[in-house]
């Protein structure tokens, strides 16, 4: 009975996993989209750049939230209308990023200025990200290049964690 218990609460957390997942990625793809229409340039950052390619289905990554760094900084205002255009509501700020959440689904989007906190200690080279960006495995939208993606999630996870 307890086995039955324990594979029936992981058969429901997976599949909430994979709703998730999919919600995120739907968003995503949603954001990236209406931005290229409107003719700004992002970029996905960590967990959704990388759920499908490395982890194979987009359930084996959880992720808190949806994260982009826009590349026309001058023009993060307008970026950030975008989102608010998809019914997302901004629900904090920091120095490097606005966050949105979706009332719908709840799930959160970071609009990053830069790849971590204190944009002024890492300056990146936009338009080099923008040049060297890949595009993201079954998904419609782009990254940042593996080297890039590194250099990123390795100060990501030595600055901010």
């Amino acid at each position: 009975m307890i086995i039955a218990a324990q594979t029936s609460s992981m058969l429901q957390h997976t599949y909430w996993l994979a709703v998730r997942g999919t919600q995120q990625l739907d968003l995503a793809e949603r954001f990236a989209t209406a931005a290229d229409e409107a003719g700004f340039k992002v970029l996905a950052l960590k967990g959704i750049s990388i759920a499908q390619e490395l982890y194979g289905v987009i359930e084996n990554r959880p992720m808190a939230d949806v994260d982009f760094l826009v590349v026309d900084t001058h023009r993060f205002a307008e970026v950030a209308d975008v989102a608010r255009t998809l019914d997302l509501t901004e629900i904090g700020a920091s120095d490097h990023a606005l966050v949105f959440k979706e009332p719908r689904s709840g799930v959160v989007l970071e609009l990053h200025i830069s790849l971590t906190a204190c944009p002024g200690l890492f300056p990146i080279d936009h338009g080099g990200l923008w040049e060297r960006r890949k595009t993201v495995v079954g998904a419609k939208f782009q990254r940042l290049s593996d080297a890039d993606l590194l250099i990123h999630l390795s100060l990501h996870t030595a600055f901010q964690h």
